[in-house]
């Protein structure tokens, strides 16, 4: 049997075993190297002591922006902030003012208090209002040169987005601006396409039907203002999502077009998914919607209950939400990835323990060890592929953590492969 571990009886406190993490110790992010215009003028070289300057600046002026209470800055305009970085921008250009926010603020114990707002407001908030102000195509080819400026390539693309006529048109007007990008051989600046398009669709319907007002590079985040003032319908919101889903079925490519969801069923989970009334099932909206494993992924990363999936009423629902779950409680449970102990001996795995252990879980629809084995294998390795960019020292060591689950060879090159397609986020572990 391919999977033989999976009658073994392990017990749960296998999964908090000591751990040898020789092998897995944290990577820096490759660097890209996208070809500039030679009229690109965003780019300026500039010195260091004024990117500290003007780092010390939106310091001030995102905590001015924020106010007295952070937690509903979603609802604030940043307009401080929008005009600091128009006013940096001939002395550090796109290319510094993207590098401040990725710069060591947030290992610096100066900033910690912004350390959870930084990459969402000031990242996000220069390639939006650089998007929203400035020539578009010097704008990507500056934010993708490096793949630390993810964050600032993500506001760029989603501001993009929500200034698309989203029609029949949408798709080629949105490619005759980034299909250089998607076409880059590196995985995780093809994903940093598409799911911010994802993002851009979710907010452009939601501030259409849920009547959520204007979007501007400032205040593109504006979703809610808190959780005790604003709720909406499972009938709005499904359309919301409907609408957004159906979009992103039209890219392209079927890898890009679940790309695309995953960044609609993110922005949704993360920010709409909490405020909805309404008649609702157990597994809504992931049992009456497309891209069932998508949405799933997301719905398990924020719930990781086993026992919602005893709720699907037919079995490609409930593999679905089995895959789901797979993905995000083994990157809860394994992250960093280690092997069972610390010794390095031949036990099994921590993704072959994970499984074995769901597979004592109760559910109704799938009955088979080995059914159910390879659906959690499939979910779990969804995570473990992505760790090449972020965490494996080595493809060897991944490649080693797979074969230990009693993963066979071919499937193991085929699933870690650089030509293989996950529904996994690339970037965020």
């Amino acid at each position: 049997m391919l999977l033989s571990w999976l009658h073994k009886e392990i017990p749960q406190e296998a999964l908090t075993l000591p751990c040898d993490v020789s092998h897995f110790q944290p990577n820096p992010w490759p660097a890209f190297n996208i070809n500039m215009s030679e009229k690109n003028n965003l780019f300026v070289t500039y010195q260091q002591d004024t990117l500290i300057s003007v780092r010390s600046k939106l310091v001030t002026s995102v905590r001015r922006d924020l106010g007295i209470e952070p937690s509903l800055h979603f609802r604030l305009s940043f307009n401080h902030t929008c005009n600091l970085l128009a006013q940096s921008l001939p002395f550090l250009g796109l290319n510094g003012l993207a590098e401040i926010s990725t710069h060591d603020v947030l290992a610096s114990t100066e900033y910690e208090e912004l350390s959870i707002y930084w990459v969402e407001i000031v990242s996000h908030l220069t390639g939006s209002w650089a998007m929203e102000n400035l020539n578009k195509q010097f704008v990507l080819e500056i934010l993708g040169q490096q793949n630390t400026y993810g964050s600032s390539f993500h506001g760029a693309i989603l501001r993009f987005v929500t200034l698309l006529e989203i029609d029949g048109s949408f798709w080629s007007s949105a490619m005759a601006l980034l299909q250089p990008y998607a076409q880059f051989p590196h995985r995780v600046l093809q994903f940093d396409v598409f799911h911010p398009v994802g993002h851009g669709l979710l907010y452009v319907f939601a501030h259409q039907i849920l009547n959520l007002g204007t979007i501007s590079a400032c205040t593109v985040h504006v979703m809610f203002s808190h959780a005790t003032a604003v709720s909406f319908s499972s009938v709005a919101l499904h359309e919301v999502l409907s609408r957004s889903l159906a979009v992103c079925a039209a890219a392209p490519a079927s890898h890009e077009a679940v790309w695309c969801a995953q960044g609609v069923f993110h922005t949704f989970f993360e920010y709409l998914h909490g405020y909805t009334t309404g008649s609702l099932t157990t597994l809504w909206p992931c049992d009456v919607l497309p891209f069932e494993q998508v949405c799933f992924w997301w719905l398990q990363t924020f719930k990781g209950d086993i026992e919602l999936c005893t709720h699907a009423k037919n079995k490609q629902t409930e593999l679905a939400c089995l895959f789901g779950f797979s993905a995000a409680s083994f990157r809860r449970q394994a992250v960093p990835l280690c092997h069972a102990n610390r010794n390095g001996t031949n036990a099994i795995s921590v993704m072959g323990l994970f499984c074995s252990n769901l597979m004592r879980q109760p559910l109704r629809w799938i009955s088979a060890d080995e059914e159910r084995g390879h659906i959690c294998i499939n979910g779990s390795l969804d995570t473990l592929a992505r760790m090449k960019y972020s965490y494996a020292r080595s493809d060897e060591a991944l490649t080693a953590e797979c074969l230990r689950a009693g993963v066979t060879k071919q499937i193991c090159a085929s699933a870690l492969s650089d030509e293989s397609y996950h529904i996994a986020e690339w970037r965020v572990i």
